[in-house]
C-alpha cells in the first residue's frame, strides 16, 4: 500500500513581512480622464535586506502599452532612496510608495499594497498643479517563485 503524506510548512513563511521578490502577473485598468482600457500587467521584483529592485515589466492596455523600466532602490529603515541617495518613497507595513519624476511638469505616484501572494497596484500620473492625467489600477499575483526562492519549505511528499 502506498501512503502519501503531505506536510505543509507554511509557518516557515513570514507572513507579517511580505517579500515582493518574483514575477507578478494580473489585470487592471488604465484610465484617462474617466475612460479606461483593460490591461494585462506583469512586473518583476527582487528584494534584499537593504535594497529593492524593480526588474521591469509591461502593461498591455488595448490601445496603449507601457514598458516598466528597471529601477534600483536602497532601503534605509522605512525609506526608499534612489541611486543619488534622494528619498523617493517608503516601504513599510507591506506598502511601497514611490514618487518618480517624469518631466519638469509631471510626476508619477505609485502605491503597491502587498497581501500574501497578490498585491494591489495603483499609479497616478499628475501635473505639478495637481491635474490628474492617467490612473492605472490592477491586482497582480505571484506564482510563488518569490516565496520558493526565499528558502521557505512549502511542502514535502513521501511515498511508502
Amino acid at each position: 500500500m502506498k501512503l502519501i503524506a503531505a506536510v505543509l510548512c507554511l509557518t516557515a513563511v513570514n507572513c507579517s513581512a511580505s517579500d515582493i521578490s518574483g514575477k507578478w502577473t494580473g489585470q487592471g485598468e488604465w484610465s484617462y480622464h474617466g475612460s479606461g482600457d483593460h490591461c494585462y500587467m506583469s512586473l518583476s521584483f527582487e528584494e534584499g535586506e537593504d535594497y529593492l529592485v524593480r526588474k521591469g515589466g509591461y502593461f498591455d492596455c488595448s490601445a496603449v502599452g507601457m514598458e516598466i523600466e528597471p529601477a534600483r532602490y536602497k532601503k534605509q529603515g522605512a525609506r526608499l532612496l534612489d541611486q543619488d541617495g534622494e528619498v523617493i518613497g517608503s516601504y513599510e507595513n507591506n506598502v511601497i510608495r514611490i514618487k518618480e519624476p517624469d518631466t519638469d511638469n509631471l510626476e508619477i505616484f505609485t502605491t503597491i499594497t502587498i497581501s500574501g501572494l497578490h498585491f494591489d497596484y495603483y499609479e497616478v500620473w499628475q501635473k505639478k498643479d495637481g491635474t490628474e492625467i492617467y490612473n492605472i489600477r490592477g491586482r497582480l499575483f505571484n506564482s510563488g517563485d518569490g516565496i520558493l526562492s526565499s528558502g521557505a519549505a512549502i511542502g514535502s511528499y513521501t511515498v511508502a
